[in-house]
């Protein structure tokens, strides 16, 4: 589920639970130095250690990932771009295969001729 209230447009705004944090929860971690400040990294979904999915997920983090694929594959505009890119490869192997018949038949063809030029 996607928290609307966290989001900007299509990227979502943690700035708000991070000043929340800083503000309540690291008072908590003594000594507090008055500059002690907060560095925050993002790591994509195949990053995050199995811990992270064991309270959330039954399957864990094996779970997350297939309910994960099944959402991005359930996208139209994915399944669009999959679509095309299927079409793409395939006309791109079909015009291989075109040009490799063309080759032999130029290549009959020339074979052909110079027989029929030895045989005059």
């Amino acid at each position: 589920q996607v928290d609307i209230l966290r989001m900007r447009g299509n990227q979502l705004n943690i700035e708000q639970q991070i000043n929340n944090f800083r503000d309540w929860d690291l008072s908590r971690f003594q000594p507090h130095v008055h500059e002690m400040d907060l560095c925050t990294k993002d790591f994509r979904v195949k990053e995050l250690p199995k811990l992270v999915f064991e309270g959330m997920y039954e399957g864990g983090k094996l779970e997350a990932m297939k309910k994960r694929r099944r959402i991005i594959d359930s996208d139209p505009k994915v399944q669009e771009r999959k679509r095309k890119a299927k079409l793409a490869a395939m006309k791109a192997r079909l015009d291989e295969i075109q040009k490799k018949k063309d080759a032999a038949i130029a290549k009959d063809a020339m074979e052909k001729k110079r027989k029929r030029d030895d045989e005059d």
